[in-house]
C-alpha cells in the first residue's frame, strides 16, 4: 500500500512505499550523505627512537621508543625512578630521626654514679 508525503523542498507529493522519506527524488540528490573517505592509515607522523635512532614507522600517540627497546627502556626508567624514591625515603627517615649522642656504657654509668643512681635506676629513669 503505497503512501504520500510532501516534498519539503519543492512541495510536490511524491509516492513512498514506507513513508519515512521526506523530499523526493528529484530533490532527494542534494541531500545525499557524502561518501565516506577512507582515513588515512598514518595518524601520526613516523618518528626515531629515543634510544637506537631507528624510523617508528606507525608511531601511537605518544610513543617515543621503537619495540624492540620499549622493554629494556622500562626497565633502566623504572629502575632509576625506584632508586630515586629509595634514596628520597631513606633521607626523609634520616633527618626525622633525632640524633642522639652516642655514649658508651662506662659513660653512662658515670653519669648514673654521679647522681647517686645505679646503671640499671638511671636507665629505667631516663631510657636509653
Amino acid at each position: 500500500m503505497p503512501n504520500y508525503n510532501i516534498c519539503k523542498t519543492c512541495g510536490t507529493i511524491f509516492e513512498t512505499e514506507r513513508g519515512y522519506r521526506d523530499f523526493c527524488d528529484s530533490c532527494r540528490v542534494p541531500y545525499k550523505k557524502p561518501e565516506v573517505l577512507p582515513k588515512p592509515q598514518l595518524k601520526y607522523k613516523p618518528r626515531k627512537c629515543k634510544f637506537c635512532g631507528a624510523v617508528i614507522k606507525q608511531p601511537k600517540k605518544a610513543q617515543r621508543v621503537c619495540d624492540e627497546c620499549r622493554t629494556p627502556a622500562k626497565r633502566k626508567s623504572n629502575a632509576e625512578r625506584f632508586r630515586a624514591i629509595q634514596q628520597r625515603v631513606a633521607e626523609a627517615q634520616r633527618k626525622a630521626q633525632p640524633q642522639k649522642p652516642a655514649l658508651t656504657i662506662e659513660e653512662v654509668n658515670r653519669m648514673a654514679l654521679s647522681m647517686g643512681l645505679t646503671y640499671g635506676q638511671f636507665m629505667a629513669k631516663y631510657g636509653g
